[in-house]
């Protein structure tokens, strides 16, 4: 990879738990042979540090810190200031990105975000280069969550630590057969036949008998981004929400990763984290899906979630795996897409309109949807029918500015 960009790898650490898991578990997994292990730095490249001053140090005196200067540039930043002025934690890790960008931009240099709290299989790194070398100006890998209490002791048996704890190697079945026995119970939500789901359904889960997890993502980790634009902005935004669509303007330019054997992401939660509630009843289960894709999702993120991804662990069965995969496209994914088209085309479209005062308000193009649900207040509220359609006509006139409003 003669011809790679400048690389950028961020994260941010702070507090004693992540502090502790982040030196312990997570950055041994950047150090081995696919990872930054098996790359040599060149001109331009550097690691990206922040973090209060305890989580810094405690880096700088661990044997995985001493390995990773050795090899590579690293630049510590202190957010004990910022940490200490009452911002809320996740301003101060949106500033970091913010700061990570203005560093990358300086050497037009792809940036990689490494969560202090998730590990990546070894080959991640690499998998995320060849992309970058075939044309594509960003990689996207989903992120299972998995309870930190059991996994982490899972992963110091089956994958130890070596050279005084500084390297350690998680291969791609390894975080498969890791993500599969630890799910964690917000995971365990987003199984599309689980007792009780998920009303933030960002993953679909199918299990393949115990081979592993058939899975549909919308939200993906965006493990590199080399943006095509560098004005662009992350206030008010995460790194994988509409930042993506800014910086890589051309979707087809954002690698998926497919399984466990590209890049796949283990998070590590407390198994007490409930995050995203786990209420929502099974039979809303369609209609949940339905509004979190038309109210929470872009055209990148559907992008994604059209592409199958295995996290498998061993051999696959083909026969079983695409029988699991054709079910979800036929059952969920298609309807979905079906329903998703029409309501786009019957919904209304609220498009901002300037006024003269200067202020941008919206207004309402009305559709048949539009119309249907207007009529449905009306009959609840006129019982005869002349002064329902007059209601109505009235009321569609107006929207479409073809009748003056009444003034007050």
């Amino acid at each position: 990879m003669s011809d790679r960009p400048a690389i950028h790898l961020n994260s941010a650490v702070w507090g004693d738990d992540f502090t502790d898991l982040f030196v312990r578990v997570v950055l041994p997994t950047w150090l081995s042979g696919g990872n930054l292990g098996g790359i040599e730095a060149r001109q331009g490249d550097a690691v990206q540090l922040f973090g209060d001053t305890a989580a810094l140090d405690a880096i700088r005196g661990s044997a995985a810190g001493r390995r990773l200067s050795a090899g590579w540039p690293v630049r510590y930043h202190d957010l004990t200031d910022a940490l200490t002025s009452g911002e809320p934690a996740h301003a101060v890790l949106g500033g970091t990105h913010e700061a990570s960008l203005r560093l990358a931009a300086a050497d037009d240099a792809s940036m990689w975000f490494m969560a202090p709290d998730a590990i990546f299989n070894d080959g991640a790194i690499r998998w995320g280069l060849e992309r970058l070398a075939d044309g594509f100006r960003a990689a996207v890998c989903v992120g299972i969550r998995t309870v930190r209490e059991t996994v982490v002791p899972a992963l110091a048996e089956a994958a130890p630590a070596r050279d005084d704890g500084a390297v350690s190697t998680v291969s791609g079945d390894l975080a498969a057969r890791l993500a599969v026995d630890h799910l964690h119970d917000i995971s365990a939500s987003l199984l599309w036949d689980a007792p009780l789901t998920n009303h933030w359904p960002s993953h679909l889960y199918r299990r393949v008998d115990r081979q592993g997890l058939a899975v549909r993502a919308f939200h993906q980790h965006p493990l590199v981004v080399w943006p095509e634009r560098w004005d662009v902005l992350l206030e008010h935004d995460t790194v994988d929400g509409a930042f993506m669509s800014r910086a890589v303007r051309r979707r087809g330019r954002i690698a998926v990763s497919r399984g466990s054997q590209d890049a796949l992401a283990i998070e590590m939660s407390a198994a007490a984290e409930q995050r995203g509630a786990v209420e929502v009843p099974p039979e809303l289960r369609v209609s949940t899906l339905r509004r979190f894709v038309l109210g929470h999702t872009l055209p990148i993120h559907r992008d994604f979630a059209r592409v199958p991804v295995r996290v498998c662990a061993g051999r696959a069965d083909e026969e079983r795996w695409a029988e699991v995969e054709g079910e979800i496209e036929h059952t969920v994914m298609q309807p979905l897409w079906r329903w998703l088209r029409i309501t786009r085309v019957t919904a209304p479209v609220a498009r901002p309109t300037l006024c003269v005062d200067g202020r941008v308000r919206p207004r309402v193009l009305v559709g048949p949807a539009w119309l249907a649900w207007r009529l449905r207040v009306a009959r609840k509220r006129h019982r005869h029918v002349g002064t329902l359609r007059y209601f109505a006509v009235r009321t569609t006139l107006r929207k479409l500015r073809l009748l003056p409003r009444a003034r007050p």
